[in-house]
């Protein structure tokens, strides 16, 4: 949660993608940890609101993107 704080005051994203194994492991419990924190801020108040979210492809996100990185590739 403190993490995704400091991107959101860093960079203003419009939404963080949260996944990796340990959020697939256990995100009903780390996800509404998360969010609280985000939402807790005081600085954010007044901002838009940055969605924070599960990774829909979770562990298969590094897999996909080199596969899409190596298939950009020159030969």
């Amino acid at each position: 949660g403190e993490a995704c704080k400091t991107l959101i005051h860093i960079l203003d994203p419009e939404i963080i993608i949260i996944g990796g194994g340990v959020t697939e492991a256990c995100a009903d419990y780390v996800m509404p940890l998360i969010k609280r924190t985000v939402n807790n801020d005081m600085l954010l108040k007044n901002t838009p609101k940055c969605r924070v979210v599960k990774s829909k492809l979770m562990d298969n996100a590094v897999l996909l993107g080199a596969v899409g990185a190596a298939a950009k590739m020159d030969r």
